[in-house]
Parts: C-alpha cells; sequence; structure tokens
C-alpha cells in the first residue's frame, strides 16, 4: 500500500492536481495500518472476522515502527529529492505526535476489545457485540459523510483526476491480494478478508495528522479531503467486491439468502458453535461406541 500511494503522488503532483498537502496527506493514509472500517465490512458480509481482527492487530502494533520508516522513506523520494527547500517544509510538517496518538487509540481499542471477549467469551456475547459494533461502524460512516469544510478545497470539490489519484491505491491493493490469495489457494473467506483489509487504511490517523500539521486553512481542507475521500472511495470498493463474493459463494453467508438477512446475521459464531457441538457429539459417540465394544468383549 505504501508504494501504492507513492506512485499515484509521483504520478499527480506534476499535473497541478495534487498540492503538497494532498500529497503528504495520502502517503499518511497508505503508510496507516488497516483501520477497524475493514472489520465492519468483514462482519457485514460475513468473511472470516477472526482474521480480519487478527490481520488488523498485527498490522497496528507493527505500525508503531514501520509507519514512521514508510512515511520518511516515501515521502523523501516524492519531495526531498528534487523538491529542495519546498521538499524539506514538506518533510518538516510531519507531525509524529498525532499519528502515535491516533496508533495508540487504536491499540488501545484491540486491546480492550480482545480482553472482553477472554472474559466474557460466550456466543450471545459474540452475537451482541457483532451487532453493536455494526452499529458503531453505520454511525462512523455516516459521520464521515457528513465532515465537510464547506471550501473549495472539500473532498466532494475536487477534479477527476484526484479521485483518480483516491481510487489507485485501494484498487490495487484489493485486486493484488485478491490474484495472491488465489495463488496461494487460501479458503475463499480468508481471500475475501485479505482482500478487504489490503484495500482498507485507517484514514483517522491521517486526518488527525491533518489537523495538527498544517496551520494554513486551506492546506488543512485539501489534506482533510484526501483523508474523507480516500476512505468513502475504499470503503465503496471494498463493500462491492464484498457483495460479489457473497454472491459468487466465496463467503460464510449463503448466496441465496436474504440481502438484509446475512447483514444482521453471523454466521461465523453459527459455525464455531456448529463445529463445537459436532465435535462434542462426535467425542459422545466414540465414547458410546467404546464402552459397547467393552461390553460385548465382556459378554464373550
Amino acid at each position: 500500500m505504501p508504494f501504492t500511494g507513492f506512485i499515484a503522488v509521483i504520478s499527480l503532483t506534476p499535473s497541478g492536481t495534487f498540492t503538497e498537502a494532498m500529497g503528504l496527506s495520502l502517503l499518511i493514509v497508505t503508510t496507516s495500518p488497516g483501520g477497524s472500517l475493514s472489520n465492519w465490512i468483514a462482519s457485514l458480509f460475513n468473511a472470516d472476522l477472526t482474521l480480519s481482527v487478527t490481520m488488523t492487530s498485527i498490522n497496528t502494533l507493527l505500525s508503531s515502527f514501520l509507519l514512521p520508516i514508510n512515511l520518511l522513506l516515501y515521502t523523501h523520494l516524492s519531495y526531498g529529492v528534487a523538491g529542495g527547500e519546498s521538499g524539506s517544509n514538506v518533510i518538516n510538517n510531519l507531525e509524529w505526535g498525532g499519528l502515535f496518538i491516533s496508533i495508540g487509540v487504536v491499540v488501545s481499542g484491540i486491546l480492550a476489545g480482545l480482553a472482553a471477549s477472554y472474559k466474557f467469551g460466550s456466543p450471545k456475547f459474540h452475537r451482541r457485540s457483532n451487532k453493536f459494533g455494526s452499529a458503531m461502524g453505520t454511525i462512523l460512516c455516516t459521520y464521515s459523510l457528513m465532515i465537510s469544510s464547506g471550501s473549495d478545497s472539500a473532498w466532494y470539490a475536487q477534479s477527476w483526476q484526484f479521485y483518480v489519484g483516491m481510487t489507485l491505491p485501494p484498487a490495487l491493493g484489493l485486486g493484488l491480494a485478491n490474484v495472491i490469495g488465489c495463488i496461494l489457494k487460501l479458503e475463499s473467506p480468508e481471500r475475501v478478508t485479505i482482500s478487504i483489509e489490503c484495500s482498507i487504511q485507517n484514514v483517522a490517523i491521517a486526518a488527525t495528522a491533518s489537523l495538527n500539521m498544517f496551520d494554513d486553512q486551506i492546506d488543512r481542507d485539501q489534506a482533510l479531503a484526501v483523508a474523507i475521500a480516500y476512505g468513502i472511495i475504499s470503503m465503496f470498493l471494498a463493500v462491492c467486491y464484498s457483495f460479489v463474493s457473497w454472491k459468487v459463494g466465496w463467503t460464510k453467508a449463503p448466496a441465496d439468502e436474504n440481502f438484509c438477512v446475512i447483514l444482521t446475521k453471523t454466521y461465523e459464531v453459527d459455525d464455531d458453535m456448529e463445529k463445537q457441538h459436532a465435535s462434542e457429539s462426535t467425542g459422545g459417540d466414540e465414547c458410546f461406541d467404546h464402552l459397547e465394544e467393552n461390553l460385548t468383549t465382556a459378554d464373550k
């Protein structure tokens, strides 16, 4: 993902459609870890939610040191090599405090969720948590769509080149992850989950950084426009991909089930319960067969 963001920045910057504030914001987005939005989409469409949360958790923990490394590298390649004094100003605008605070909030949420799952590990708690998380995800998406500065730099008032640049990184991440998953012969729900994870980043980190890095209101609005537009476009692509995956039978939800039903029902918890029940039933049958064999031997 960092490389796809770098390609988008160097492709659009010479045309004048991408300001330095926009380019820096896009690099922050693409070097950020996956966000909770990917968990929400995986949950809604019944992909492998456990794998999704695991990937987000590991990715977020690793980002505490990989994010600054990738961000410094690609910012230097994009602006520092030939940017002269202007490029140095872009690099100096990096606000590490805001970035690490955002990462800390995400990590805290993940750890709290893991602790709650460990302490209240019943299927009933999992179902309620799943519904609560889906509701909060809906509220988060609605709130993000409503955010707007109302200026000419708003996310909905950009040129078509801007939206091409916002579409390129998540589209490439989604497509490449799906192809690699097919080559590795992963299970379909796992392949869907990995593809979603590789297309959605934590735009909250870039949004927070945008508010802290720039003093000029126009630069701040432009940087924030990138975070919002990227979040909307990547979510749209992931939802479309997840819908198609469900209809072709790649998720855990039946392809012929009602759409509203699969959005509100978690098949992953049900599958786990069925497997556990089957395991217990198998164990009981084996004990019964063993007991019957012993009784037959005793009669003989």
